[in-house]
């Protein structure tokens, strides 16, 4: 199991737990309940879309792109269903601004997911940044404080600054 995939587990189950114990306290009024049976479910759904597309190799365009558009939808069902339970206490005005954010986050959703850097659907693998590196000789940190000796960046002494 690797480390996102055991962070996806932890919050899944997580999730669950906030769920059941928002349905308790919701105490047996059906409309409180099934908002947050629909909101959990919808957000263990999209946890694992994301999973999912995270994992999916970058050579399946087509897979990626019908994933990339469930997972957007998803991302839309749960700020329309956020902005419907929180403009449902508001007050007009406010409920307005509430729907106006949703629909314009969604929208930036869309366009980050679905239109950003279509032409560009590749993820780096680690093997594939430090090749690059490699390739074109770029000073790697050994650490985070320090850089590999001749690389050509030194700090300079008394004065602060790089030479």
């Amino acid at each position: 199991m690797t480390m996102s995939s055991s962070i996806h587990a932890a919050s899944i189950v997580f999730i669950t737990f906030v769920c059941i114990q928002s349905m308790y306290g919701a105490h047996g009024d059906p409309g409180a309940t099934s908002f947050v049976v629909a909101a959990c479910v919808l957000l263990v759904l999209f946890l694992l879309s994301v999973g999912r597309l995270e994992a999916m190799p970058p050579g399946d365009t087509t897979k990626r792109r019908v994933l990339k558009v469930v997972t957007w939808l998803l991302a839309a069902a749960l700020n329309l269903l956020f902005a419907w339970g929180v403009s449902s206490i508001l007050s007009t005005g406010f409920a307005a601004v509430t729907w106006t954010v949703a629909v314009v986050a969604t929208g930036f959703e869309a366009y980050i997911l679905l239109c950003l850097n279509h032409h560009r659907d590749v993820t780096l693998h680690e093997d594939e940044v430090s090749e690059t590196l490699q390739k074109y000789e770029a000073p790697v940190a050994s650490d985070s404080c320090q850089l590999q000796k001749g690389s050509g960046l030194s700090p300079t002494t008394g004065g602060g600054g790089w030479k």
